[in-house]
């Protein structure tokens, strides 16, 4: 048994260096609460417990004004500048990530609410270009392990991101908490606010930035094609049953929460990835949700 433990050890540090989270090895050498001696499995959780606080807050604004897909552009333009950053030599892909990803966040929505072009079509520009330079970077050689980054991997939360993350959390519910009204009412009628002096373009930039960095750095645990479940999926769940906006934040919140922290404990159990764990059980929450809607079962 001590050989197993012994090898099982080699294969997570390999597999730690590499960026890629072999579950099976993991399942075979120890169980749940072994793993949560592990530093890297801690960090899992805090991770989930920051993501699933903060993407759903984010979502409860982005899915009033119907830019559901603003996650999932985010995502694959990140993807690529990473990809790109890693291409050129630059080992800490979030510098040239985050502020790339951020920068084209906001020109898709001055396109959407300054040019008149229609928020599918700009969504689709910036979203394929993400993806035709990932796609590019990769060919060109850029070291990047696709199964962790398109589907996640509890091995790529660093210090450095639960750092970020906890600081862009904390930034983000203060916002919130301190501006609700503004933020409420630029969510529901952008020209209503601007009447009432709320600087629209100033919440826009900065609506966008935090989009951007808030799905840059949680791609590292749900993957590239699955972290806007976390921002859309809680969000749509809790608006089926809640009757104010407030009341649907917190709900979405405890979804994502209990879903992302119950994924990471199931999948020793199960032997599937976290990421496609969290989407499962938020399809469902969102299915019994809006059975309860419809049904007027409301709080």
């Amino acid at each position: 048994m001590q050989g197993s433990n012994a090898k099982g050890a080699t294969d997570l540090s390999k597999g730690r260096r590499r960026g890629i989270f072999n579950l099976n090895s993991v399942q075979r050498v120890m169980v749940l609460p072994e793993a949560l001696a592990l530093s890297f499995v801690q960090r899992a959780y805090v991770a989930a417990l920051l993501v699933g606080s903060l993407l759903p807050t984010i979502g409860s604004f982005v899915v009033p004004k119907r830019l559901s897909l603003l996650g999932d552009t985010s995502a694959h333009i990140a993807f690529g500048t990473a990809a790109f950053a890693s291409l050129i030599g630059i080992a800490f892909t979030d510098v040239l990530a985050v502020p790339m990803t951020a920068l084209a966040t906001v020109l898709m929505l001055r396109l959407i609410r300054g040019f008149g072009v229609s928020g599918d079509v700009a969504l689709t520009v910036f979203l394929t270009a993400g993806a035709a330079l990932a796609s590019a970077s990769i060919s060109l050689g850029s070291r990047v392990n696709l199964q962790a980054v398109l589907f996640g991997s509890i091995l790529l939360v660093g210090p450095e991101d639960l750092l970020v993350t906890a600081l862009v959390t904390a930034a983000v519910i203060g916002v919130v908490a301190f501006r609700f009204g503004d933020l409420l009412l630029f969510t529901l009628n952008e020209e209503l606010a601007r009447l009432k002096g709320i600087r629209t373009d100033v919440l826009e930039t900065l609506f966008a930035v935090v989009v951007a960095v808030s799905i840059t750095e949680s791609m590292k645990l749900m993957g590239v094609l699955m972290v806007t479940s976390l921002l859309v999926l809680p969000a749509a769940a809790a608006s089926s049953v809640c009757t104010s906006l407030k009341r649907s934040i917190a709900v979405s919140v405890a979804i994502a929460m209990l879903s992302t922290i119950s994924s990471i404990s199931l999948s020793f159990a199960v032997g599937l990835p976290p990421s496609s764990l969290t989407v499962l059980m938020l399809l469902a929450v969102l299915l019994v949700t809006g059975v309860a809607g419809r049904r007027g079962l409301t709080i």
